[in-house]
């Protein structure tokens, strides 16, 4: 019998307001480290940036029959930039420039507040994030132009817990020993054919990117940024605790004690592989006066290449039974779960502007267009086309800068009522399909508060 696994995913939120309102394409301050390393060597002297942003997020799922319902997923935390860049002349040699920062452009998480609601088959809790440490080298041999590399080490973290219904495995695995499937899928998702999965793995990976940095005007700067999607093997402990057919299904429960899966809390080292997506991002900013700065910014997410997530578990040990060789053998045995996102893009107009010399003020409309198609679409992968509108204050005592800013994400509803990521009791599953259904609606809002300190030497 298979013990496939329904897992949380990281899906395609990014964290386009990396630095806030503050950060941009063509900013030469820190927050160039990770818009645009090559204009690091854009200033000279010493920039910080460092900013703490608060995120409350909620995502409303109300799931279609069978086995329907409302659930609800919230997700509150802390997300840091801390930055630093420096810059000298070199005279005929150019500018030269040196930065470094963490950074958290990918972060993905919810835990539902619905005891035992209709998305925990999907997910119960989940978080997926990956924390980037960057440093950066740039290099300006003209007025005019500046190229930049940088390079670093990603934290990846992936904690999930999930019910994943076994009787679809459990039903086929009779019948794959000559007997008849007793279940259909008006049965599933029940509590005795069950297994709650529990992950706690961590990795780290190298990345890298670069980037060209043009002034061919006092006014107008243009920047173009390309950074690498590493692929992460996050490795660490899972813990899956099967359930047990009733006595009833004489069938059912006999194969479940054969295979040691009845009642078996099951301990193992799960590793979850998948690449994070490559990115190219850049921007147009024009200086219209010295009191006021308009830019336009985009960038493509290659969100394709975060395809099937490649799930492998090793050593697994029950606590309260024995596993059957066979069972070893299924829970072992690689399991890829599939994904199906698609690139994307986003686009946005960021206006500045600086009515005194000691207030800056600000707005942006940014625009996310989603990377996860209706018919992959699951609680655990949640994604919508999205419309972002961020506002900003900021005060200049001296060299220092003291912000604020606010960003309101308006996600688009989704309605599924197609989707085919799903297990079938009925039918012998995909090997890469082990989803319940998720067909339903989709709502979600995100807000996000932040402060933010720099100064500039």
């Amino acid at each position: 019998m298979h013990a496939l696994l329904a897992l949380a995913s990281a899906a395609s939120l990014d964290q386009l307001e990396v630095g806030g309102p503050f950060g941009t394409p063509t900013d030469t301050g820190a927050t160039a480290i990770w818009w645009s390393p090559a204009a690091v060597a854009g200033e000279t002297g010493v920039r910080t940036h460092v900013e703490v942003a608060v995120l409350d997020a909620e995502m409303r799922y109300t799931r279609l029959d069978p086995h329907g319902g409302a659930d609800q997923y919230l997700e509150r935390g802390v997300l840091p930039y801390a930055g630093v860049a420096w810059g000298r002349d070199l005279g005929r040699a150019g500018t030269v420039g040196l930065g470094g920062a963490l950074v958290v452009p990918n972060v993905r998480g919810g835990t539902s507040t619905v005891a035992n609601g209709p998305g925990r088959w999907a997910m119960e809790k989940g978080r997926i994030q990956a924390i980037y440490g960057l440093g950066t080298v740039a290099w300006r041999p003209h007025p005019m132009i500046a190229v930049g590399l940088v390079g670093g080490v990603i934290d990846s973290a992936w904690t999930a817990r999930s019910d994943k219904d076994t009787m679809p495995d459990l039903g086929h695995a009779i019948v794959r020993e000559g007997g008849t499937n007793p279940y259909t899928d008006d049965m599933l998702e029940t509590e005795e054919y069950a297994v709650q999965l529990d992950f706690q793995l961590k990795d780290t990976a190298p990345t890298y990117g670069a980037s060209v940095w043009v002034t061919p005007h006092d006014r107008v700067a243009i920047s173009a940024t390309y950074i690498h999607g590493a692929r992460v093997e996050n490795t660490g402990p899972v813990t899956m605790a099967f359930g047990c057919p009733l006595q009833t299904d004489t069938v059912g429960r006999f194969a479940a004690e054969k295979q040691g899966l009845c009642d078996a809390d099951v301990l193992g080292t799960a590793t979850v592989a998948y690449r994070l997506p490559p990115r190219v991002h850049g921007g147009l900013r024009f200086d219209a006066t010295e009191k006021l700065r308009l830019e336009a910014m985009g960038g493509w997410v290659g969100w394709s290449r975060y395809d099937d997530f490649e799930i492998a578990i090793t050593n697994p040990a029950s606590s309260n039974t024995e596993l059957s060789d066979s069972a070893v053998e299924s829970i072992t045995s690689p399991h890829p779960w599939a994904r199906d996102n698609q690139d994307a893009i986003w686009g946005a107009l960021d206006v500045k502007g600086r009515p005194i010399p000691m207030l800056t003020v600000g707005g942006r409309i940014a625009y996310d267009s989603a990377a996860v198609p209706d018919h992959a679409l699951s609680p655990n992968n949640y994604d919508a086309n999205t419309w972002m509108l961020s506002g900003l204050a900021a005060a200049h005592p001296g060299r220092w800068t003291l912000g604020l800013s606010y960003t309101h994400f308006l996600a688009e509803d989704r309605t599924v009522t197609d989707g085919d990521f799903y297990a079938s009791a009925e039918h012998p599953p995909e090997d890469r399909w082990n989803y319940s259904h998720s067909n339903g609606t989709y709502e979600g809002d995100i807000k996000r508060m932040a402060l933010v300190v720099r100064f500039a030497q």
